[in-house]
Formats: C-alpha cells, sequence, structure tokens
C-alpha cells in the first residue's frame, strides 16, 4: 500500500523508522525547520532528519493546508495517510486526499487524553495503563473514529521516555495492521464515546515547577511524567535547579520541617526535600548551564544548609 507520512516529534521519526520498509513511503511531511534553544540555531524536525537516514522524500510545507499544497500530495495518488504527532490540524480537503484517508497513531486509550501530550497526562494522572489507538481522523481533535486500540501496563519506575518507547513500536505494528484490514475491505470504525473524552494540552515550561506542598506520589509522578521537556525544577540560590530522578525518602522523621525545606545534604548520598506528605531524596540534577549531574556530585560544588528551602 502507497503512503505518505506526516510527523514531527521524536515518536513520529521512531515510528516512521519502524515502518519503513514495511510499506510504499511515497514521501515524509513534517514542520519547517525552526530556531530552538538559547542560541536559536536553526533545527530540523526529528523526522525530517530519520526521513533523510532512510532516503526519503520530505517535504515541509509553510501552511501544510494550503491549496497548492493539496494539489501536489493528490498528484502521488496515495493510499492513505499516516499522521504522527505531526502538531498541525488537517484541513477536510487534506484528510480526504487519499482513498482510505487519514489515519492517527495516537499514544493513549482514545477518547482518554486528546491533545498534544497524552502519555505524560497518563503518568501525571496516575493510570495504571494507556496504550495506543488507530483513528480515521474528521476535522475534530483526536476525534475520529477508533479501528484499532491496543493497551499495555504503566509501571512505577516509567517516565514520558520509557513509555514512548514501548508506545512507539505498539503503534506501528498496530498501523500496519490497519492498513491490511482497510485493503481486504476487513476494518471496522467505532465511534468515540464523547462522555469519556478528556484532554492532554500542550504543556509549557512553566508546568515543570515543583510545589513541594503536593503528597510525595505526586511530586515523583511529575518527575517521571516531565522528563525530559519540561523537565521539573525548582528554584535554589536564586537559579534555577531541575530534578532530573528522584525517589521516595526511605527513612527518617521530617514531621518538624515544611514543605520545600531541605531535611539533609550529604556529600556522599545526596539531599532530602520534605513534601506534604513525606520527602523524595533528589538523586540527579541539573543547575542552568550545567550538565546533569548526581546530587552527591552537585553537593561538592554547591553549598545547601539544613532548612535552606527549595521553592
Amino acid at each position: 500500500m502507497n503512503i505518505i507520512f506526516f510527523g514531527t516529534s521524536n515518536f513520529a521519526a521512531e515510528t516512521l523508522e519502524l515502518i519503513s520498509g514495511k510499506c510504499s513511503i511515497l514521501a515524509t511531511v513534517t514542520q519547517p525547520d525552526r530556531k530552538k534553544g538559547r542560541s536559536l540555531k536553526v533545527s530540523a524536525p526529528p523526522v525530517k532528519m530519520e526521513a533523510a537516514k532512510l532516503g526519503m522524500d520530505v517535504l515541509q510545507p509553510a501552511d501544510i493546508n494550503d491549496a497548492q499544497f493539496l494539489r501536489k500530495l493528490e498528484t502521488l495518488k496515495a493510499d492513505a495517510f499516516i499522521v504522527v504527532s505531526f502538531g498541525v490540524m488537517l484541513s477536510k480537503s487534506l484528510l480526504n486526499a487519499s482513498k482510505f484517508g487519514a489515519l492517527n497513531i495516537h499514544p493513549s486509550l482514545l477518547p482518554k487524553y486528546r491533545g498534544a501530550a497524552p502519555i505524560q497526562q497518563a503518568i501525571l494522572a496516575g493510570e495504571r495503563k494507556t496504550g495506543v489507538t488507530i483513528i480515521k481522523m474528521n476535522e475534530r481533535l483526536d476525534a475520529g473514529d477508533i479501528i484499532l486500540q491496543k493497551e499495555v501496563k504503566i509501571e512505577e519506575d516509567d517516565t514520558a521516555c520509557t513509555l514512548s518507547d514501548k508506545l512507539a513500536p505498539m503503534g506501528a505494528n498496530l498501523v500496519l495492521e490497519t492498513l491490511k484490514l482497510l485493503e481486504i475491505g476487513a476494518a471496522e470504525f467505532k465511534k468515540q464515546n464523547e462522555r469519556e473524552a478528556t484532554m492532554a494540552p500542550k504543556l509549557k515550561k512553566e508546568d515543570g515547577l515543583i510545589n513541594w506542598d503536593l503528597p510525595t506520589a505526586d511530586i515523583l509522578r511529575k518527575i517521571r511524567a516531565l522528563e525530559p521537556w519540561p523537565g521539573t525544577y525548582s528554584r535554589f540560590d536564586g537559579r534555577v535547579l531541575k530534578i532530573v530522578k528522584a525517589e521516595v525518602a526511605k527513612s527518617g522523621d521530617f514531621s518538624k520541617f515544611s514543605p520545600g525545606e531541605i531535611v539533609l545534604a550529604d556529600q556522599k548520598i545526596g539531599f532530602i526535600v520534605k513534601t506534604k506528605d513525606g520527602a523524595v531524596s533528589i538523586l540527579e540534577v541539573q543547575i542552568e548551564g550545567k550538565k546533569p549531574m548526581s546530587a552527591e556530585l552537585f553537593l561538592r560544588g554547591h553549598k545547601i544548609t539544613l532548612g535552606a528551602k527549595l521553592g
């Protein structure tokens, strides 16, 4: 089956790699190169870099819904479009520009967690399972009819990265199965239950600020969910301190401390921060302008006194 692939993110790039060679990809469509970081260096989307490695044609329209671009895609006569975290809504004309329409690989159990950050939001909410859904896209965000769906357990130590690594191959296999079903006319379409729909909006940098007044479990889920981006952070000594990895503080009486206070600081074992109902042991941090480092190494170069507060 001949397809055109639409995607932008790392998750999409991994999916592209997994399905390449298993179906005929006529072209890869991704967003334009953009300036990123403090240096505002122009960077290519991960999908563009992956497509280049695979020797595929890459299209980067300034406006995905431009009429001229639509005509260009129509000349390719694709059987289907596969869309994975592309980042821009497709017009009705574009959605209908291939024989079987546009198929979306969405990393959640739709209708739960529609939107840009379903993996992160599932971890934040304390879900015990998530999965991948293949839908036939319509003009509404992640609201198309479900064709196939598969679930996976969220482990206690799963981060957004490890969960993404599980879901990408699952999604690739499901969409290939979907293409086979469409080809033989055996695909079934199930409407989503709108009453069960929840949203997973795009994350912002400020979403990573840790509120130490929250329970320990909520803080640890946030650290796992938002790694690597936007990352979780606190403010220390006038600077942003990113918390890369942490765990429940295993022992100690922290009742006399208030949330956010340093209750232990030791160059051999790191430091511990009070939460609403206990404390977390900080294992890995990153100070502004530096590389991630162990908490022990951080303490060798930064003096932290008991009772100092992260904010």
